[in-house]
């Protein structure tokens, strides 16, 4: 989980040269180099509307300090924020040679006593940076801390929502959900601007977004098309230029409805409820088109071609079996004519600097598009797309992929079972193209063989046993293949197996299994039609 930016209101009138930005996937943290000395007053200020306090006694092994006046403690030891400064500084320096536990230390030391609770406070996004790289358990205690100690701050629902992606990634969704909801009950605090109201506002859309999704996590499905349903009702639930909470929400309430209806034992109101969710996937957003039409880039357009597939094949009617197959088509059609997803929007948690009047925490999405004449992913301003989105670029279109070979795989295996061979056909030979490696084209190459041996005749035999050849002639297997068939043959060797002699066994190396079985299936092939041209030369 990527965590977004934060900051947090400081008291402190200039801790750095910008606001602090804190974030998961900061790969440096806090540039010591550009950061200045807090330019506090001696007098430093609690938490809230309280009174000043005096700056505080030092304790420990500089308590014989005290005896000497004020202006001998700044000649000696300098103010106390220049001692914090300089601490920071040597955390830093150990941090930057990997000697983490005593940084560790002294990080923690910068947001306790001797130092003022102004100090105190600065110091939580420094430690947020240095847990959010390195423990987890740590950054959730920490944004604990903060949220009972500072129950007024501005940015109490950002942290809020913090914790609940936390506690979820954790599994801990009760903790989470509590957590979403505290989002809800605190963003009224602390508006001060239309800017802020607004900012308010789109976080408790977003808590309520997870809120429903973890009700769905958890098997709510009632709850979780109830919640999607409220959302989608909103007119403000994007922030302009975006359809991201709309598109996942559209997505998640047809979701959640057909997993609330699949087990209904009434027929005709399980009927009723997925037609509701073909409508829904059917005429989706201001324009009424498919959902994978109106949101062609968006990482559930795969997934719907899916479900749709689904419901189709559950009505089981001879028209719905028939659109079953056509979405399965469609999906795999995107694979074989290489498009999948062209732009790839992805959150951006590197927010942007204060002085273009945006909160350094506020994330954005950053469009990537695919560009054939140089044959790579580039951003809005035509740069290359650095390590780190092409990763989740990666995840995304792993995410077409995965659902074309899983839709693929189902219906193309129910058309054989049912004895719908061309169709089978039809869909194994979309398939084969998704992955080229041979753990996954071999099972298919076998299929393949299979229906056309089932088809016979002088069309499809002779396809059958270039099939079975592919599997077992290493000379005939594909480039990407390298020498698949020769390393299946010494597995084989080794293992001294044979199918007769233990299935079971065999079946657990599927690469043997399906070697031996072509190779059984060609030898009988090649014997029944030596056999069958015989009879005819002899009939003659």
């Amino acid at each position: 989980m990527n965590l977004l930016r934060f900051t947090f209101s400081f008291t402190v009138a200039a801790l750095v040269s910008s606001a602090f930005v804190i974030s998961s996937q900061a790969e440096d943290g806090l540039d010591l180099k550009q950061t200045k000395a807090p330019e506090h007053s001696q007098e430093a200020h609690s938490e809230g509307d309280g009174p000043a306090h005096k700056l505080p006694e030092v304790k420990g092994p500089h308590k014989h300090v005290e005896k000497f006046g004020e202006g001998e403690k700044m000649r000696r030891f300098g103010s106390i924020e220049q001692r914090w400064k300089s601490q920071l500084e040597e955390a830093r320096r150990l941090e930057s040679i990997a000697k983490d536990d005593e940084a560790e230390k002294i990080y923690n030391s910068l947001a306790a006593p001797p130092y003022p609770e102004h100090l105190n406070k600065d110091a939580y996004p420094i430690l947020i940076d240095f847990y959010a790289k390195r423990s987890r358990v740590k950054l959730i205690e920490l944004y604990e801390k903060f949220s009972e100690k500072y129950t007024r701050d501005p940015e109490l629902p950002e942290i809020y929502f913090r914790l609940g992606n936390l506690y979820r990634e954790f599994g801990a969704f009760e903790l989470a959900q509590d957590r979403f909801f505290k989002v809800l009950s605190t963003t009224i605090r602390g508006v001060r601007s239309d800017e802020d109201k607004r900012q308010f506002r789109q976080t408790s859309l977003r808590a309520q977004i997870e809120i429903a999704d973890i009700y769905l996590q958890m098997g709510d499905h009632e709850k979780a098309a109830q919640f999607f349903d409220r959302l989608l009702r909103l007119e403000d639930l994007d922030v302009p230029d975006s359809t991201e909470n709309r598109s996942r929400s559209e997505f998640k309430r047809a979701y959640s409805t057909y997993y609330k209806a699949k087990d209904l034992d009434d027929e005709k109101e399980r009927n009723k409820q997925f037609a509701r969710v073909i409508k829904w996937l059917l005429s989706s957003g201001a324009e009424g088109k498919p959902f994978y039409e109106v949101y062609p880039d968006n990482m559930h357009a795969p997934e719907s071609h899916y479900l749709l597939a689904t419901i189709y094949k559950r009505l089981g009617t001879l028209d719905s079996k028939d659109k079953a197959h056509e979405q399965v088509v469609m999906l795999l059609d995107k694979a074989n004519k290489g498009v999948r997803a062209k732009k790839i929007s992805l959150k951006d948690t590197t927010g942007l600097p204060a002085s273009e009047g945006v909160k350094p925490w506020e994330s954005k999405s950053n469009d990537y598009i695919w560009s054939n004449e140089d044959e790579s992913w580039k951003d809005n301003k035509d740069d290359p797309a650095d390590t780190d989105a092409l990763a989740k670029i990666s995840g995304h279109i792993d995410q077409w992929v995965r659902w074309q070979k899983k839709a693929g795989n189902q219906l193309a295996n129910e058309h054989f079972e049912s004895g719908e061979t061309l169709s089978a056909i039809e869909i194994y030979q979309k398939m084969i193209i998704l992955d080229s490696t041979p753990k996954w084209q071999a099972p298919i190459v076998y299929q393949l063989g299979l229906c056309f041996e089932r088809l016979g005749g002088a069309t499809y035999n002779p396809k059958a046993i270039q099939a079975y050849e592919i599997l077992t002639n290493p000379a005939k297997n594909p480039k990407t293949w390298k020498t698949w068939t020769e390393s299946v043959e010494k597995s084989l060797v080794k293992s001294g197996g044979s199918v007769d002699e233990n299935l079971a066994a065999v079946l657990q190396n599927q690469e043997q299994f399906i070697y031996r079985m072509a190779q059984w299936r060609l030898k009988n092939l090649r014997w029944n039609l030596t056999a069958a041209n015989e009879i005819k030369r002899l009939e003659n």
